[in-house]
């Protein structure tokens, strides 16, 4: 009974900080800068954010198999957007800790859950280190000291 209870509780904390959210904020004052935004620009960034968060979820549905772990691209894509929300959302990135806990809901083992996470969590730092990188290799002419 209290499992069913606990899973009930974490799986409506999403809706529930959503609606701390709204209720917290300045509904008119977010809307206000919503009615300026560039309407292209902001169509522009939503349609983008599909490839973005559906890569993301493809490339941790490929480090989750080394562990045995079979999801679909979509389910993955779901739980890291749900991932990026709660973390947002929540002090100390509190959603990777989500999408852990609903792989274990499903029946598969945290530590292998969490350690994909770390592992995932390395990828990104070692593809902006690249990308940092060739920035300052493409870009060193403008350094201060360089000629």
């Amino acid at each position: 009974m209290m499992k069913k209870l606990l899973n009930w509780a974490l799986t409506l904390l999403g809706p529930a900080i959503l609606v701390f959210f709204l209720l917290t904020n300045d509904i008119g004052a977010i809307w206000n800068v919503l009615k300026t935004t560039d309407p292209l620009l902001f169509a522009l960034a939503s349609v983008l954010v599909l490839p973005f968060l559906l890569s993301k979820g493809w490339r941790w549905r490929l480090i989750l198999q080394g562990w045995d772990i079979q999801i679909s691209t979509w389910f993955a894509s779901i739980l890291y957007t749900l991932g990026i929300f709660v973390g947002s959302v929540t002090p100390g990135q509190g959603g990777d800790a989500v999408k852990a806990w609903y792989l274990r809901r499903d029946g598969h083992p945290l530590g292998a859950s969490l350690l994909s996470i770390v592992v995932d969590r390395f990828f990104d730092v070692a593809i902006m280190g690249m990308i940092a990188g060739s920035g300052l290799y493409f870009y060193s002419t403008f350094l201060p000291g360089n000629v």
